[in-house]
């Protein structure tokens, strides 16, 4: 384990080829499908006072076998030493259309969303 950590092309070039090693998934999309996924992540550096922990998850609903909509829960907390820790939470929709490829394996998209934070009012975002 400690190699992988160290080396992170040694990581990357593994995680490449169990990519395209990969059978073909049975996770195409079509039209009435139903998608939900969760993320989670901890950052904190040596030596600094202050760390991060987030969860996100998100409930998609295929309109077309390749578009889908839904909506992108977020929920950060961010604890500091010595000061008053702070948290934030974002509801985003969203739409992806995913692109039709040869390999079941790779599913590019491109994703919009619609971000509404206190600071800058509504932002429309375009994720290629």
């Amino acid at each position: 384990m400690k190699t992988l950590v160290r080396n992170p092309i040694i990581a990357a070039i593994g995680f490449a080829a169990a990519i395209a090693t990969a059978p073909a998934s049975y996770g195409l999309q079509d039209q009435g499908d139903k998608e939900i996924e969760f993320t989670g992540g901890f950052s904190h550096t040596s030596g600094s006072d202050v760390g991060i922990v987030n969860a996100d998850v998100s409930l998609g609903y295929y309109v077309a076998p390749r578009s889908n909509i839904g909506l992108h829960q977020t929920i950060q907390y961010n604890f500091i030493d010595d000061g008053e820790d702070t948290w934030t939470a974002s509801s985003i929709p969203f739409i992806n259309y995913n692109f039709d490829t040869q390999n079941p394996n790779f599913r590019p998209f491109i994703a919009g969303h619609a971000e509404r934070r206190a600071c800058c009012g509504t932002r429309p975002q375009l994720v290629l």
